[in-house]
């Protein structure tokens, strides 16, 4: 299967990305995979900037750079269970309970995430569509099989 040039266009124009512009670092070597690899990764970040908080302002340009440079340079399989285990944290230490009160654990790798301001908030409101986008998110090309 082959894929062709895609590209996404965010923030009324002010965040550009093509496929073809995506360069991966020599040493990941996806050979074959790496048209799709591109197109997983536009998905990615397209799926970040949905997140339920852009009604208050669009992501910072920067997020969405460093997210991308992360993805590129890093390798995919990696990552992707790094952010798995990350909502398996998320769900496993959502509450504890201690003597008379019941309280949420933070969970400190979350705070060097594209996500970071969706999960305190989260933290913060508990609200359901917070939880919901931070799960999406993490759980993302999980199934992907990446080779």
């Amino acid at each position: 299967m082959w894929f062709s040039s895609s590209e996404l266009i965010l923030g009324a124009g002010r965040f550009r990305l093509s496929s073809e512009s995506l360069t991966f670092s020599p040493q990941l070597d996806y050979g074959l995979n790496e048209p799709f690899l591109r197109v997983f990764i536009l998905s990615y970040v397209k799926l970040l900037s949905d997140s339920p908080l852009e009604s208050y302002g669009v992501k910072p340009h920067h997020v969405f750079t460093r997210f991308v440079r992360l993805l590129v340079n890093h390798d995919l399989r990696d990552t992707i269970k790094r952010f798995a285990g990350l909502s398996n944290e998320l769900l496993s230490s959502e509450f504890v309970t201690g003597g008379d009160s019941t309280h949420r654990v933070f969970v400190t790798g979350f705070s060097d995430t594209p996500v970071f301001r969706e999960y305190h908030e989260w933290f913060r409101t508990g609200r359901p569509d917070l939880l919901q986008f931070l799960l999406s998110f993490c759980l993302f090309g999980k199934k992907t099989c990446l080779r």
